[in-house]
């Protein structure tokens, strides 16, 4: 008789190729894995004891953080949709407002339905779990981008080589992505800086490839 218990998809091979499908973040809340004392664990997206044809599907197992996979649970996506991040671009359902996720107000009443129970199911506004987090994300941005304006003033140069290297922290690749591309582009210190550094000749290929990959995971409104 097969060992129910055993967990098939506990394998090494498979688990780095399922943490490199979300660049070793969570799918849901973007929180690096194997970094602030989170590890990965596997979600079935359409739960195994539900669906056990599809416990090794490809596209059915997605890395998760603790907290998002113990608050999806056993839900089942089938009965009452949530958003699939394999599938689906968040971009299509959720904007940031402050730290928190919003529900796209252009939404169909179906796909409001959905978005709505994703945020509420997965608790991904939840304020002690993510919300001191983002805030602090937040802050930190904010004072450095003002104080970058305030060297580009004095010391142009470093002010283009530190803008790079806060513009890559909203690079896909990296944790909370999704949340820095929106605040850096609508910060009114990060645009000054922008139209400053395209008049003066500062604005290189290299700036204009980060604006674009930050406009890729932006969740503007």
């Amino acid at each position: 008789m097969a060992d129910k218990t055993k967990r098939v998809w506990d394998i090494p091979w498979l688990k780095d190729a399922i943490a490199a499908m979300s660049y070793n973040k969570c799918c849901y809340s973007e929180v690096p894995i194997n970094q602030e004392s989170r590890y990965m664990e596997i979600d079935h997206f359409l739960p195994k004891n539900i669906y056990p044809e599809k416990v090794l599907e490809w596209g059915n197992l997605l890395p998760s953080c603790q907290a998002c996979n113990r608050a999806k649970g056993a839900h089942d996506p089938v009965r009452e949709p949530i958003v699939n991040p394999f599938t689906e671009h968040p971009k299509e359902y959720f904007y940031f407002q402050g730290w928190a996720y919003k529900v796209r107000p252009t939404l169909n009443d179906s796909k409001k339905q959905k978005a709505r129970l994703t945020l509420k199911k997965l608790k991904l506004n939840d304020i002690n779990q993510w919300g001191k987090k983002r805030n602090s994300i937040i802050d930190d941005l904010q004072t450095t981008l003002s104080d970058i304006l305030i060297i580009q003033a004095t010391d142009p140069e470093r002010s283009v080589i530190r803008l790079k290297r806060i513009m890559q922290e909203g690079n896909r690749c990296e944790g909370y992505a999704a949340l820095v591309s929106t605040i850096i582009l609508s910060d009114e210190n990060y645009q000054e800086l922008e139209t400053i550094l395209k008049s003066s000749g500062l604005w290189d290929t290299e700036l204009q490839s980060r604006k674009e990959e930050l406009e890729f995971c932006e969740l503007l409104k």
